[in-house]
């Protein structure tokens, strides 16, 4: 049915409204018309932007930031140029959120050096959190920078080594021979055990232990290894023997005459421990794919490649002495 005279509905901006409801299987025809008059000018977003991302296209053709503003109160665009019938408008932005400054490295534990780069370009404006692996930056990097971080660290590898004097042998310390700091240890099955973190190239240690019953007549004093020739010392309460017997890995005290009151006696010594050693094993995660992982073996900071690895356990095809720095470097 067409509607001609305007006395049976009314428009109500783009809804129109009959006086009464046509009779039922009407065919309804509605023609209009739009003018080049204003239809668009304020643009109601849906998500609330971060404002320095935000882009206004019209018909393709980017806007200068002179043409148009953002009212946060309304959270709308509001151009400053009326936008025609047919002309396309596309608002482009990213949605607000805090930038984060802490990122989680995946790895935790003390690390020998870190170097940290924001765009390339390194910065120190951070902190390291070794207990929870994470790099906080005094300020929150820009919204897509690249973030590089590089870390160097000893893995917790244990160094075992047999101690057996005697079975009613009692540790009582283990130092540091420049220091005489103590030093983290287990004993267990006549085996000393050197915690990882006392790790250090080349460290000296000493280690104090009791023998009982000195004085019971059997004055031999059987050692842990064969000590290196001249570096046996022998002393009770300051006095120092120089003539102890010593036979292969057993010192006989007997000609020192201690007194009967003496009843601690300090006995150092240096030996040389030829085990081979060939494997060693990595004990922590590492959070990436092995075959992503960049290895590399140095033997007293000589690199090599004459080595296998299995999974985190790389083995050297010729065994070293104790004694010889074997460095693995694991980069992901």
């Amino acid at each position: 049915q067409s509607l001609q005279n305007s006395s049976t509905y009314m428009v109500d901006k783009n809804i129109v409204k009959f006086n009464q409801p046509p009779a039922p299987g009407s065919a309804i025809k509605i023609d209009y018309s739009v003018g080049g008059n204003q239809i668009l000018q304020d643009i109601q977003l849906s998500k609330q932007p971060d404002v320095s991302t935000l882009e206004v296209y019209v018909d393709n053709q980017k806007l200068a930031s002179t043409q148009y503003q953002y009212a946060s109160g309304s959270n709308k665009v509001v151009l400053q140029q009326v936008i025609d019938n047919g002309e396309k408008v596309d608002i482009q932005y990213r949605k607000y959120a805090i930038l984060p400054t802490r990122f989680s490295l995946g790895t935790t534990g003390a690390v020998e050096a870190l170097t940290v780069k924001v765009d390339d370009q390194a910065t120190n404006a951070y902190t390291y959190n070794s207990a929870q692996g994470t790099v906080t930056f005094s300020d929150a990097p820009d919204d897509g920078a690249k973030i590089e971080v590089k870390t160097t660290k000893k893995d917790g590898i244990e160094s075992t080594y047999s101690f057996n004097p005697g079975a009613e042998t009692l540790i009582q310390s283990i130092a540091d021979a420049q220091t005489g700091d103590a030093i983290g240890y287990s004993y267990n099955n006549q085996m000393i055990t050197i915690a990882s973190y006392e790790l250090v190239e080349n460290r000296e240690i000493i280690v104090e232990y009791q023998v009982p019953s000195l004085h019971s007549g059997n004055n031999q004093i059987t050692l842990a290894h064969t000590p290196i020739d001249l570096t046996t010392k022998v002393e009770s309460n300051g006095e120092r023997c120089m003539d102890f017997v010593t036979q292969e890995n057993v010192i006989d005290i007997t000609p020192c005459n201690f007194s009967m009151n003496q009843t601690a006696i300090d006995l150092s010594y240096k030996y040389l421990d030829d085990r081979l050693m060939d494997t060693f094993a990595f004990s922590k995660a590492i959070p990436v794919d092995l075959d992503q992982v960049e290895w590399s073996v140095f033997v007293n900071e000589v690199e090599t490649n004459d080595y296998t690895r299995d999974d985190k356990t790389i083995t050297l095809n010729q065994g070293v002495l104790t004694g010889v720095v074997v460095k693995i470097e694991a980069r992901y």
